[in-house]
């Protein structure tokens, strides 16, 4: 596959990066794995007893290795290897090791999305080379205008081409996208009913590897063909049987599905850890024969870049192997289409930062966070994702409150971070921050205070609090239903 500066010709009217950036992939196994069944602690098939089996787990935990202690069914035991970029989950069965890896590694060669950046051009010069890519023979899909920031999607030959233009910067970036579908076939028009955003109750307690965790967030929205869109999910340890038969009982409510029928859904992950996508994993192994998975859309980094969780290639795997045709979209920042009569905007991606910051990327995955906008009856929502300071300053630099102001926010990353303005210009009605009401006084209250200077305390909800939904009402986006909260201590339930 050519990379981006091979399939384009010569940028007039800036400087040319030197670097080719690898903008990650999408639905693809980016993993090179030489021995991918290979565990160094223990050999599938090795006869042992249970005492030394029991040992050996031990051991391997107190050394500190790579290892996840959890709790399995009946209150066992049991332990997950994280190596070779893969989990592996020791057993034994008949007096022997079994060795279970809880994803498909493919080992396939794919392609990767490349990308280019452009130093000192102008909206001149962008919109000249949009000209010289149309006698070349690129065909222009999609163009998109954002405060004097532009994006353009064009395709040759079966590869799309983002465009796109920040005169704050003064540069422009193209990316060969080569996994995606074109974003103006990602979208549709149906339905008339009222669309409905709901948060999700997950349960929260201090970080403790296989019993609670401090993260996670989960998301719903029902759409005006009743169909669903679920935003990330929590990480393992919220995944016990109460939360996963509520949440799937809230799947049926809102939807008016019945038991055993079909649910509509798509799905949009904000980054590539762990905390947000593995309810979404667990729901697609345990209903896939009842979910209808129509879209997935995300853009994750390239793992060179960010360290991305092994639980992702589980779902990678998972929504590989069940729903073959389902539409993919790696969203790039500037998109904007419709599902239902809802209006989704990709306000900022990780493809926003090559090439501004130090080293040309974000440094970590959290930076990497898509901020998304869905717009409907009039009212907006906007995610965060777990957004972090160099992003926020990125997004500020680029948009002002007449892009940005929105009437719901989600508290970027479980109020873990300190973000100084964005909550402000965002000027929200209300907050719902994925975390436990604690944060008001603990050692994160000082980031709960940004959201105070822009909501109302009354206005800011906490998963502890319950799950929650709202839809608009009179022009305003009015809160209509409350759950109890449901999720216990972790209980060994399979992800």
């Amino acid at each position: 596959m050519k990379t981006i500066w091979e399939l384009l010709p010569a940028y007039v009217g800036g400087t040319t990066d030197s670097v080719v950036y690898n903008a990650g992939e999408g639905l693809n196994d980016s993993r090179h794995i030489e021995n991918p069944n290979e565990c160094s602690f223990f050999r599938d098939g090795e006869a042992m007893t249970e005492a030394a089996f029991l040992e050996r787990v031990t051991s391997v935990f107190r050394a500190h290795k790579p290892a996840h202690h959890f709790r399995g069914p009946n209150n066992t035991v049991r332990v997950a290897l994280f190596e070779n970029n893969r989990i592996i989950v020791p057993s034994l069965v008949d007096g022997k090791v079994k060795l279970t890896f809880l994803d498909e590694y493919t080992g396939e060669e794919h392609n990767v999305c490349t990308a280019g950046v452009v130093h000192n051009t102008s909206a001149k010069a962008f919109k000249e080379y949009l000209a010289l890519l149309a006698s070349c023979g690129f065909t222009k899909l999609y163009e998109n205008e954002m405060e004097e920031n532009l994006f353009a999607e064009l395709q040759k030959d079966g590869v799309l081409v983002e465009c796109s233009y920040y005169p704050a910067e003064h540069r422009a970036r193209f990316i060969a996208d080569v996994v995606s579908v074109p974003v103006t076939e990602f979208g549709y028009m149906a339905g008339n009913g009222k669309n409905e955003i709901y948060s999700f109750s997950l349960f929260h307690g201090p970080m403790d590897s296989g019993f609670t965790c401090d993260c996670g967030m989960c998301y719903l929205m029902k759409l005006a063909d009743n169909s669903l869109l679920m935003v990330d999910g929590g990480e393992l340890e919220q995944i016990t049987e109460a939360s996963t038969t509520a949440l799937w009982k809230l799947m049926h409510d809102i939807t008016g599905t019945p038991a055993g029928g079909t649910i509509r859904l798509n799905w949009f992950c904000t980054h590539a850890h762990d905390d947000h996508a593995d309810m979404f994993s667990h729901m697609l192994r345990t209903h896939h024969d009842e979910i209808a998975l129509e879209r997935v859309f995300f853009n994750y980094p390239c793992p060179d870049y960010c360290y991305i969780a092994p639980q992702l290639y589980i779902m990678i795997s998972r929504v590989r192997k069940y729903y073959p045709n389902v539409k993919y979209r790696k969203i790039h920042t500037g998109d904007e289409f419709t599902l239902g009569n809802a209006t989704f905007t990709v306000l900022q991606t990780h493809d926003a930062g090559l090439g501004s910051v130090e080293d040309g990327h974000f440094h970590g995955m959290n930076d990497t966070s898509t901020m998304l906008k869905i717009s409907f009856d009039g009212v907006s929502f906007t995610f965060l994702g777990d957004l972090d300071d160099s992003a926020e300053s990125l997004i500020l630099s680029h948009y002002s409150a007449a892009t940005l102001k929105t009437d719901g926010v989600q508290g970027a990353h479980h109020l873990f971070n300190f973000l100084n303005k964005i909550y402000e210009i965002l000027d929200p009605d209300f907050c719902i921050v994925p975390q436990n009401e604690i944060c008001r006084v603990n050692n994160n209250s000082k980031k709960y205070q940004q959201i105070v200077k822009a909501v109302p305390e009354e206005n800011i909800l906490f998963d502890d609090m319950g799950s929650y939904g709202w839809r608009e009402e009179n022009g305003k986006l009015v809160q209509f239903y409350h759950e109890k909260p449901i999720g216990t201590v972790y209980d060994g339930t399979e992800l």
